[in-house]
């Protein structure tokens, strides 16, 4: 809710969200932009998790964006972009939904807390994918225990040399 914050700050945010935009526009290569990525990305970049004061006066900067986007994308300029993109054509009604959803900063803290994810499942992740990509090859038992006979040298790393 952009009344929460005072005029400075709202002129800020306005001007970050139309450069953004800008930018998207001028550029083509740039992707569309993602509003859900914006707003994570300024949250972490103005955020002090240890102090619970600044995590309250983000969350308000936060929730203020839906609807600071949506005066943003009355500008003539932008409003056709947005027409002529399909990520932003098709996202407008999400966001006007999000601003609505917003009004709740409990639904906004939702949105901004990110699931912790485990190093075990990262690592199992890369591997998929880097196997789907044959990258990596998959090694079972039967690979390890060659490969532990065929070592010259632990120290070394060297094979055993063919002749041998």
């Amino acid at each position: 809710m952009a009344c929460a914050l005072n005029p400075e700050q709202v002129v800020d945010l306005y001007t970050d969200i139309y450069q953004e935009l800008k930018v998207g526009m001028d550029n083509k290569s740039v992707p569309a932009f993602d509003i859900a990525s914006y707003m994570k990305d300024l949250y972490d970049d103005m955020v002090d998790p240890s102090d619970s004061e600044s995590v309250q006066k983000t969350m308000l900067y936060i929730q203020a964006v839906p609807d600071i986007y949506q005066k943003v994308a009355l500008l003539p300029e932008i409003k056709e972009y947005i027409l002529r993109t399909p990520k932003l054509k098709n996202s407008y009604m999400d966001i006007m939904q999000m601003s609505q959803d917003f009004e709740d900063l409990n639904t906004v803290s939702k949105f901004l807390t990110t699931a912790k994810v485990s190093k075990k499942y990262i690592e199992a992740a890369i591997k998929v994918s880097n196997m789907a990509k044959g990258r990596m090859k998959v090694i079972n038992d039967m690979d390890m225990i060659i490969d532990e006979v065929l070592m010259w040298s632990a120290a070394t790393g060297r094979r055993k040399p063919i002749s041998a």
